[in-house]
Parts: structure tokens; C-alpha cells; sequence
């Protein structure tokens, strides 16, 4: 954000600095459009990516305990994980999900800074196949079950 004699400043810079997309870059990516059929690879991606969405919601109804809400997005790449209070997702991954269970995810910390939000985390199957989903997510499953049982006092008799 800037205003006055900043803003313009900025914005002379990014004119003289961004004239744009080099004529090299430009000619391929029309060739490219030329030869191949872009509307053809939307589907295949769309196809690829809503199969990795549905193995990821299968592992998660599989696999993740009963205690913890998830959102089912209905676009993008990440599923969002709630654990009951009290269970911390950043001490989970630094001293179980990586270096033991081998998976690794997003602490909700990293997403609220200002605030005291330690118990969710956010999963992205984009980058994984449908069995790495699977079999990540029963690591993980039981690394948050554990975690769960935990993070929850014993009853007194």
C-alpha cells in the first residue's frame, strides 16, 4: 500500500521495469497454442485433480478419528482439519507426522499469526498420488488419534 509521491514512484518503476513478456516467451507459448489443444488439457487436469480430491476425502472418512471436523472444499487444493482444543498441530508435525509418520501438512498456526490457533492444519492433495493419499492418511490418522487420547484428560473413577 503507498499513496502519493511513493504510489507514483512505484508505478514509474513498474512501467519502466515490466515492458512485458519477453518476445521469446511470447512466440513459444503461441506455438504451443498452435500444436496442442488447451481446452483438452483443462479436462485432463480437471479429471486428475478431482480424482486426488475424492481419494483424499475417502482416506480422511477412512482414516481420521471421530473427535475432528474437516471442510470438504468445493474448489482448490486443500482440505481443512479441526482437532478438538488443547491438541497442537505444530508440535505434532515437528515430533511425530515428519520425522516418524513421514507426512507432513500446514499447522494452523502458520495461518493466524495474531492469534492463538494451534489446533487445525490444512492438507493439500495436489502433489501426491491417490495411494500416497492413502497410505498418508493412515499414518496420519493414527498420529491424530494418538494425539487426541493425549490431549484429552483421563476421566476420574
Amino acid at each position: 500500500m503507498a499513496d502519493g509521491d511513493l504510489l507514483a514512484g512505484i508505478q514509474k518503476m513498474l512501467l519502466a521495469s515490466n515492458l512485458g513478456a519477453a518476445s521469446v516467451v511470447q512466440e513459444s507459448l503461441a506455438n504451443y497454442m498452435k500444436e496442442n489443444d488447451l481446452d483438452a488439457h483443462m479436462v485432463e487436469l480437471k479429471n486428475h485433480y478431482h480424482e486426488q480430491h475424492d481419494a483424499m476425502m475417502t482416506a480422511i472418512q477412512k482414516y481420521v478419528p471421530d473427535a475432528v471436523t474437516v471442510t470438504h472444499p468445493t474448489g482448490g487444493f486443500y482440505y481443512w482439519v479441526t482437532l478438538p482444543q488443547g491438541v497442537d498441530t505444530t508440535a505434532i508435525l515437528a515430533n511425530i507426522a515428519a520425522p516418524q509418520a513421514h507426512v507432513t501438512y500446514i499447522p494452523s498456526a502458520n495461518f493466524y499469526p495474531q492469534h492463538d490457533v494451534h489446533n487445525s492444519l490444512r492438507l493439500s492433495y495436489s502433489g501426491v498420488t491417490p495411494a500416497q493419499i492413502d497410505a498418508g492418511m493412515c499414518r496420519l490418522g493414527q498420529v491424530l488419534e494418538t494425539a487426541i487420547k493425549r490431549a484429552q484428560p483421563v476421566p476420574e473413577a
